[in-house]
């Protein structure tokens, strides 16, 4: 699956409360993370992870224009690009976490959820699983497995 679409999965699940599952997932996130949430907030961190993620970003100090910095407001905003750029602004490079393990925590654990919300409505977890796989891009082998820790 993909990572954008692993988000795309996580943002709909969570229905605006992201901040509620920071602590569910706050030790599987790199220390960079951490302080780029504290300073630029969780919902922001999230769409530059999803815009950004896994990526050496040249953050600029944002002085004068460039296709760096555009991205930068257009991935996170106005408010938070000046946040970054007066922290991170004139370093090298910043790498943006992919957050790969936090991301897979929470879709995980939102399947499981959904899956036995779907038992409880008197589907087997069979036909639970062949309902939600499309959904979330991964196939019945790997249902069983998430199922299974």
């Amino acid at each position: 699956m993909s990572l954008l679409k692993d988000f795309t999965i996580i943002l709909e699940i969570m229905n605006n409360q992201l901040l509620e599952s920071l602590p569910k997932v706050k030790n599987l996130l790199p220390e960079s993370m951490i302080d780029i949430i504290d300073l630029i907030g969780f919902e922001k961190a999230i769409d530059l992870v999803k815009a950004l993620g896994g990526l050496s970003f040249p953050v600029t100090r944002g002085e004068k224009a460039s296709p760096y910095l555009d991205m930068l407001l257009e991935a996170i905003g106005e408010d938070a690009t000046q946040k970054m750029t007066k922290v991170y602004g004139g370093q090298e490079r910043l790498y943006i976490p992919n957050c790969l393990d936090a991301i897979r925590m929470l879709r995980n654990e939102k399947f499981r959820q959904e899956v036995l919300e779907l038992c409880e409505q008197g589907n087997s977890k069979k036909l639970a699983i062949i309902k939600l796989c499309p959904a979330y891009g991964f196939g019945e082998r790997h249902a069983w497995d998430i199922l299974s820790k």
